[in-house]
C-alpha cells in the first residue's frame, strides 16, 4: 500500500483489504500539508499520527452535500486504521509471507528457514524462531562383537589364588597322598564285571616305589600317610595289604605280568653255578677249591646251578603234586638241564649229558629254584684244558640260558692239591 500527497494530484487513493475510497475535490489552492520530517513507516505511523488528532468515526454522513476538507481527512485516517487492523490479524494467523532472499554466495538446504508441521507443510518465517535443520541421519553403530567364552577356572588356581588373596600360605601338594588317594579309589571300584580294576600287589607296589615302608606302617599311629587319608581309602589299602600277605606269590605273578606289557619278560637266568662235593639246600654247598684233576682217573662231581625267572604253570597230571591239595591249587615248575664238556681250545666234545627233566609242584609259585646234577668224568681225559656247558631251558616259555665251567687234566699228581 502506498500513502502520499502532493500538490499536483487532484486524488488520493487509498487501497486496503476492505474497500477503495476515492477522495477528490482537491483544488490547485488548497492547503498543502506539512510533511513530518519523520520518515513514514507504513499505516503503523498513520494510527499514531490520527490518535494524536483526536480522530473517531464519522458515524453519518450526508451523501447529497459536499465533503469538507476535514471530513475527507478523517476517512482518510479511519479507512488506514481499518486496513491495519485486518493486516493484524493476518500476521496474527501467521499468513504465507515472501521468503527472505539469500545472497547468490551461500548455499541454503532445499528447507532452509521452514519449520514442518505434522502435515508437512511449510509455515514460512513466522515459524523460523523455532525451526531447526534436519538433524542428520545417526551413524550406525559399530558391530559389537560378542563377549570371549572364558574357561571354567581351575579349582586348585582358584583355591590359590583365594588363599594368596587372604594372606594364607598354599597348602604343599602331598605326591604320596594323591597316590595312595588314587589307588584306593581303583581298589574300592570294581569293573562292571565285578573284577577288580587294579591287582593288589600292583596298587601297593606303586605306593611302595614312592616311599618305601609306608604300607608297612600304615596301620601304625606313626604314619603320616595313615593320618593323612580318608577313613575308607585307608581300610581299602589295609584289606589290600592282607590279601597280599595272604598269596605272596600270587602278588609277585601280578606285578609280572603288568611289567610285561611294558617290556618283554625276563628270560631264565642262571644266577650261579658251582662245582661241588656237597650241596644241602639253596645256597648251602661246598664248591671245590681248585678245579685241576688228575689223568687217568673217573673224576666225580656235583654240578649246582641256581635259576632266576624261571616260569610257573597250573599242576597237571603227571606232575609230582600233592594228593591232598586240589590240582587246581597248585603250581609246578618244569626246567632241563645238559651238559655237554668241550677241549679247549679245539672245541671238540669230549662228553655230553643229554637233556634231564625237572619238575616241581607246590601249593604257591616258587620264589627260588635250584638244580643239583651228579656227575662222573671219564679217566679217559686226556692232558689239558676243558670246558663244561651247563644250559638250562625253561620248558614253560622256552627260555635258555648257559654258562662255561672250566676244567683242567694234569699228568702231574704233585700239581694238585689235596
Amino acid at each position: 500500500m502506498s500513502y502520499w500527497n502532493a500538490q499536483t494530484c487532484g486524488r488520493v487513493v487509498v487501497l486496503g483489504a476492505i474497500g477503495l475510497v476515492t477522495l477528490g475535490g482537491c483544488e490547485s489552492g488548497s492547503p498543502v500539508r506539512e510533511v513530518s520530517k519523520v520518515p513514514n513507516t507504513g499505516l503503523s505511523s498513520l494510527g499514531a499520527e490520527s490518535k494524536s488528532n483526536d480522530l473517531r468515526l464519522i458515524s453519518t454522513i450526508d451523501p447529497d452535500g459536499p465533503l469538507s476538507d476535514a471530513t475527507k481527512a478523517q476517512l482518510a485516517s479511519q479507512a488506514a486504521l481499518d486496513l491495519q487492523g485486518v493486516l493484524d490479524k493476518l500476521r496474527n494467523t501467521e499468513r504465507p509471507e515472501a521468503p527472505a532472499e539469500t545472497s547468490p554466495g551461500s548455499l541454503q538446504p532445499p528447507n532452509a528457514g521452514k519449520a514442518a508441521t505434522p502435515s508437512g507443510i511449510s509455515t514460512g518465517l513466522g515459524a523460523l524462531g523455532g525451526a531447526s535443520l534436519p538433524a542428520a541421519p545417526p551413524k550406525p553403530a559399530d558391530p559389537v562383537a560378542p563377549p570371549p567364552t572364558l574357561p571354567a577356572p581351575d579349582p586348585k588356581a582358584l583355591e590359590a589364588a583365594n588363599q594368596a588373596w587372604s594372606g594364607e600360605a598354599p597348602k604343599a601338594a602331598d605326591p604320596l597322598l594323591e597316590l595312595a588317594t588314587n589307588m584306593a579309589g581303583l581298589l574300592k571300584t570294581p569293573n562292571p564285571d565285578g573284577s577288580a580294576r587294579i591287582a593288589d600287589g600292583v596298587a601297593l607296589a606303586a605306593i611302595e616305589a614312592m616311599h618305601p615302608g609306608s604300607i608297612a606302617e600304615l596301620d601304625s599311629a606313626s604314619s603320616v600317610l595313615g593320618q593323612r587319608l580318608a577313613g575308607d581309602d585307608r581300610a581299602a589299602l589295609l584289606a589290600a595289604r592282607q590279601r597280599v600277605l595272604a598269596k605272596p606269590d600270587q602278588a609277585n605273578q601280578q606285578l609280572i605280568a603288568a611289567l610285561t606289557k611294558i617290556a618283554p619278560a625276563a628270560g631264565l637266568k642262571i644266577s650261579r653255578a658251582a662245582l661241588c662235593t656237597r650241596v644241602q639246600g639253596f645256597g648251602r654247598y661246598d664248591a671245590i677249591s681248585n678245579s685241576t684233576f688228575v689223568a687217568g682217573q673217573p673224576i666225580r662231581l656235583i654240578v649246582y646251578t641256581e635259576l632266576d625267572h624261571f616260569a610257573s604253570r597250573p599242576a597237571k597230571d603227571g606232575d609230582p603234586a600233592q594228593a591232598s591239595v586240589p590240582l587246581g591249587d597248585q603250581q609246578s615248575v618244569e626246567l632241563s638241564q645238559t651238559l655237554t664238556l668241550y677241549h679247549d681250545p679245539s672245541g671238540l666234545q669230549a662228553w655230553h649229558r643229554p637233556a634231564q627233566r625237572v619238575v616241581e609242584t607246590s601249593q604257591r609259585s616258587r620264589r627260588d629254584f635250584y638244580l643239583i646234577h651228579q656227575i662222573e668224568l671219564p679217566a679217559t681225559l686226556s692232558v689239558g684244558r676243558y670246558s663244561l656247558k651247563v644250559t638250562v631251558t625253561d620248558q614253560t616259555t622256552g627260555a635258555v640260558d648257559e654258562v662255561n665251567l672250566p676244567i683242567s687234566i694234569t699228568g702231574d699228581a704233585s700239581a694238585v692239591p689235596r
